[in-house]
């Protein structure tokens, strides 16, 4: 556990002092990451085994996931993306779903062994595009801004977006392959993304309008506040965890929440919550790495 501490510790340290110069280049953090955590593997130089996986690893890459999904959302909610350009709702409302549909008919036709909701599961899975990896994209001044702003903005929402379509195949797969009762579905659709989704809207709504009472009549400072929005989007996931729900969705119905009714009041504070979530990916990039050959 210390070797993998120590490797993660030093790629983020190396990593750090020549952040700004990759950023013009087509190597992105994300394959930075991933390849120092694969030359620390067990398979390779033997600094991190596949047993770190049970010092509470998949609990800390889930909270990770989580506080992601809420930052991501929240600064989607935070900007006038809908206002600026049609573009980004295009993407989401026309591109995304006809995504899923496409990936949906070549799984099945390239997997015919996989059941019909096994392979509409596939294609919600594989239809976000993750933001971090496009970054070397959104940041290139060279591309122009209706573009960089586009994806941004469907990088931000497309996970949550896609988080109904994964837990809804998931079950009804489940069903369709007898691994689950009659019923599991609906099951799964009222914990999942009913409770769960009124779970987060609560919170992110009574916590956006909570701290904007508070900023209001200066009784919080912004260190604080932004730990706040940490907290909400913890909470969301936990209580959502609770009744067997998806933290997931949680916590992404929060921060949007959070954003719409924030607006720009709320926006400086969300900056050490990125820094978080940006933490936490890069450290999950290196666990991914070196755990992708023992898989």
């Amino acid at each position: 556990m210390d070797s993998a501490v120590a490797v993660v510790a030093v790629t983020l340290m190396a990593y750090a002092l020549v952040d700004r110069r990759l950023r013009q280049t087509p190597i992105s953090g994300a394959l930075v990451f991933t390849a120092a955590g694969l030359l620390a593997s067990e398979q390779v130089a033997g600094l991190i085994t596949s047993s770190v996986g049970g010092h509470g690893v998949g609990a800390v890459l889930e909270l990770t996931l989580a506080i992601v999904l809420f930052t991501d959302a929240m600064g989607a909610g935070l900007g006038p993306w809908a206002t600026e350009s049609p573009l980004p709702g295009r993407l989401l409302g026309i591109g995304f779903p006809l995504t899923i549909a496409v990936g949906w008919v070549l799984a099945s036709a390239l997997f015919p062994r996989l059941g019909l909701w096994e392979a509409a599961l596939l294609a919600a899975i594989l239809a976000p595009t993750d933001s971090a990896l496009g970054l070397p994209v959104i940041n290139n001044q060279r591309v122009p801004p209706l573009i960089r702003h586009a994806l941004n903005v469907e990088g931000g929402l497309n996970d949550g977006l896609a988080l109904p379509f994964v837990t809804i195949f998931l079950a009804l797969a489940q069903e369709e392959e007898k691994t689950a009762g009659r019923g599991h579905a609906v099951s799964v659709f009222l914990r999942a993304l009913v409770a769960s989704g009124a779970i987060g809207v609560a919170l992110g709504a009574g916590g956006a309008l909570a701290l904007r009472w508070s900023m209001n009549r200066g009784w919080s400072s912004r260190p604080w506040q932004s730990v706040a929005l940490l907290a909400t989007a913890t909470l969301a996931y936990a209580l959502a965890d609770l009744i067997d729900g998806s933290g997931f969705i949680a916590a992404w119905a929060a921060g949007l929440v959070a954003g719409l009714i924030a607006r720009e009041s709320l926006a400086a504070a969300q900056q050490m919550p990125r820094d978080v979530a940006q933490l936490g990916v890069s450290v999950s990039f290196v666990l991914f790495g070196a755990l992708f050959l023992a898989a």
